[in-house]
C-alpha cells in the first residue's frame, strides 16, 4: 500500500513539476488578489483601455467613466493610490462638460517630468443621421499628483479639429522628448463633414503638431500646421480609397518621427513613413521617406487591424478575420517592415506569419525589447466549451512559434478563482514591465445585469533574464567606474548630460537599495546599501528626457 501511496505522490509531483516547467508565465501573486484586480458598479459605466508602468512598479490606467476620460493611478501591489487626483481618480471638469463621449484611450505616456499625456476622442453620434456624426481629437496632460496641468492650453486639455471641413479620428500619439521639447503629434484618420458613413471614399490621413504649451504648431508642414493627405501621398502612387490609417508612432533614435498604419481593405496594405519634427519627409527612410507593404490577406479598416512601432525600430502589422458560430476562432496574420524602410521578407514564411486561435476577440501583440512578443487574448466562457481565460503564444523575433511556452505553445492562465465570470471581457492593452520578466494587461470586464468594469491583471516569468534595454531610451553614452567592483564598493558614473535620477537593479530586475550623491550636475556616486552577491547588476541612469543603462559587474 505504503509503495502505490509513493508511486502516486511521485506521479502527481511529476505532473505538478512538469506543468510548472512548461507554464512559464504566471500571475503574479503579489499584486492586488492573486495577480489581478477588477473594479465595478452597479450604477457607472467604467472602463480601462490603457495602462503605463513608472519606474517605482507604480501603475497609471488610462479609461473612462460614463463616456469621460478618467486617469487612475495604483502602486506597486494593486492598491490604489488615493492622493492621486480625487481618491485615486483624476479628471478634469470642464471637458466633462463638452458634448459627446469618450469612449477609448488610445494613447497614453508618461515624460520625465512626470507629466501625464492622454489621447482620446471626442465623439457625437447621431443615429437619426449618421453622417453628421462628428469626432474631435482630445489631448489631455496631467501633473503627477492627478491635477490638470493648467500650463497646457490653460485648461490641461484641447479639442483639436485642425481642419473644420474634416472630423478626426484620433489613433496614436508621440511626444517628441528630444533637446526637452515636448511636443506632442497626433497621428488621426479623418472624414469629411457630413460623410461619417463613407470614410471609403471621403477620408484621409492626417498628422498635427502640438506646442508644449498646447497650442497647435502653425510651423507644421510648410506652416500649414498638420499633414492632411490621401493614401495616394504615402504609397506615391494612386490608390482606391484615399483614407490611411496611422495605428502608432513614435520618436526615433535621430529625432525625426516613425508613423506606422494600414491603407483601407480595398488597397491591402500596410504603411510606414518617417517624417522630421518639422513636417518634412524623412528621405533617409525607405523610397522618400516611405514604405508600403503590399499583402495578399484582408485588411479590414476597423480594430481587426493593428500595426505597432518596435524598440529597433521596425513595424509590426497585423489584421484577422473572425469565424463565428462553432469553430468560434480567429486567423491572425502578421507582417513587419525593416528599421530601414524597407519590407522584412525573412520575418516568418516568406514575410508572413498566419496563425489561429480560438477567440473572437481582437489581438494583443506584446512586444519585447529585443523583438520576440506575446500574442495575447481572451477566450470567453463557452468558447468551444471552454472555461473563461486569459491566453498567450509566445514567438521569436523571426516570427517562429515558440512551442515550449505553456503547453504545446499555448499558456493559459486563469487568474479569477472561482470562475465566476460568465460574462464579455476584453484584453485592451498590454505592456512588459520596466525589466521585461512580467507584464501588465488593462482590461473591461461586462458583467451580467451590471454596468461595466475595468482591472488590471498582473504577470510575472520566472526565470526569464531580464532585457534591460526595454528601459533605455537610448544607447548609453555615460561612464561607469570602477566596474568590476567588490561588494559594497562605491562607484561613479558620468553621463554627458545632467543626471536626475539613478537606480540600482539586481539581474532579476528587483531594486536593490542603495543611496547616491551628486558631486556634479553630471557626476554621481553610488554606495549600495548592503554587501552584493556575485553577479551582474544594471544602473538605470535618467537625464532630462532620457534613459540610460549600463551593466556593473560585482565580484
Amino acid at each position: 500500500m505504503f509503495q502505490k501511496l509513493l508511486k502516486l505522490s511521485l506521479f502527481l509531483l511529476c505532473c505538478v513539476l512538469t506543468q510548472h516547467s512548461f507554464a512559464q508565465l504566471i500571475p503574479d501573486s503579489t499584486f492586488s488578489q492573486d495577480g489581478y484586480f477588477i473594479n465595478s458598479s452597479t450604477t457607472d459605466g467604467e472602463s480601462g483601455s490603457r495602462v503605463f508602468e513608472l519606474a517605482d512598479g507604480s501603475t497609471i490606467l488610462g479609461g473612462t467613466k460614463n463616456g469621460k476620460l478618467r486617469v487612475r493611478k495604483y502602486d506597486a501591489v494593486g492598491n490604489a493610490v488615493t492622493t492621486f487626483g480625487t481618491a485615486g481618480e483624476a479628471s478634469i471638469a470642464s471637458l466633462d462638460a463638452n458634448p459627446g463621449y469618450c469612449n477609448m484611450i488610445y494613447d497614453l505616456e508618461v515624460t520625465l517630468d512626470g507629466k501625464i499625456w492622454v489621447l482620446t476622442e471626442l465623439a457625437e453620434m447621431n443615429l437619426a443621421d449618421f453622417d453628421s456624426s462628428k469626432a474631435v481629437i482630445v489631448l489631455a496632460r496631467f501633473n503627477a499628483n492627478g491635477s490638470a496641468d493648467n500650463t497646457f492650453n490653460s485648461n490641461g486639455y484641447i479639442l483639436s479639429r485642425p481642419n473644420p471641413n474634416y472630423y478626426f479620428h484620433p489613433k496614436s500619439m508621440c511626444i517628441n522628448t528630444k533637446n526637452d521639447a515636448y511636443e506632442a503629434f497626433v497621428g488621426s484618420w479623418v472624414y469629411e463633414n457630413g460623410h461619417a458613413s463613407c470614410p471609403m471614399g471621403f477620408g484621409k490621413w492626417c498628422v498635427s503638431k502640438y506646442k508644449n504649451d498646447g497650442t497647435p504648431d502653425a510651423s507644421f508642414y510648410n506652416n500649414v500646421g498638420y499633414m492632411l493627405e490621401s493614401a495616394s501621398v504615402i504609397k506615391q502612387s494612386s490608390t482606391q480609397s484615399p483614407i490611411a490609417i496611422p495605428y502608432d508612432m513614435k520618436l526615433m533614435s535621430d529625432g525625426n518621427i516613425l508613423v506606422c498604419g494600414s491603407m483601407h481593405n480595398f488597397d491591402q496594405s500596410f504603411f510606414s513613413f518617417s517624417i522630421t519634427p518639422s513636417g518634412q519627409w524623412n528621405t533617409n527612410y525607405g523610397n522618400n521617406g516611405r514604405c508600403i507593404n503590399p499583402v495578399t490577406f484582408e485588411v479590414p479598416t476597423n480594430d481587426l487591424t493593428n500595426a505597432q512601432v518596435l524598440k529597433d525600430e521596425s513595424c509590426a502589422f497585423y489584421s484577422i478575420l473572425r469565424y463565428f458560430g462553432a469553430t468560434d476562432s480567429s486567423v491572425m496574420n502578421v507582417v513587419k517592415n525593416n528599421p530601414n524602410g524597407t519590407v522584412a521578407t525573412a520575418f516568418g514564411t516568406t514575410g508572413k506569419l498566419m496563425t489561429t486561435y480560438l477567440s473572437q476577440q481582437y489581438p494583443v501583440l506584446i512586444f519585447k525589447s529585443n523583438g520576440d512578443f506575446l500574442l495575447n487574448y481572451y477566450r470567453p466562457y463557452g468558447a468551444n466549451f471552454a472555461d473563461q481565460k486569459i491566453e498567450f503564444k509566445f514567438y521569436k523575433a523571426n516570427g517562429t512559434q515558440d512551442m515550449t511556452f505553456g503547453i504545446g505553445g499555448i499558456c493559459k492562465t486563469q487568474p479569477r478563482n472561482p470562475d465566476t465570470y460568465i460574462n464579455r471581457s476584453t484584453v485592451f492593452h498590454g505592456i512588459w514591465n520596466k525589466n521585461e520578466t512580467g507584464l501588465y494587461l488593462a482590461t473591461n470586464n461586462q458583467i451580467p445585469n451590471t454596468n461595466s468594469g475595468y482591472g488590471i491583471f498582473k504577470y510575472k516569468w520566472p526565470g526569464l533574464t531580464p532585457l534591460q534595454v526595454s528601459m533605455v531610451d537610448e544607447k548609453s553614452n555615460f561612464s561607469l567606474y570602477p566596474n568590476p567592483i567588490v561588494g559594497q564598493q562605491q562607484f561613479y558614473i558620468e553621463s554627458e548630460k545632467d543626471i536626475q535620477v539613478v537606480s540600482l537593479y539586481d539581474a532579476k530586475g528587483v531594486k536593490v537599495p542603495m543611496q547616491f550623491h551628486f558631486i556634479t550636475d553630471n557626476k554621481v556616486a553610488i554606495l549600495p546599501l548592503s554587501q552584493l552577491s556575485t553577479g551582474i547588476y544594471y544602473v538605470l541612469c535618467e537625464c532630462n528626457s532620457i534613459r540610460q543603462m549600463q551593466a556593473v559587474m560585482v565580484k
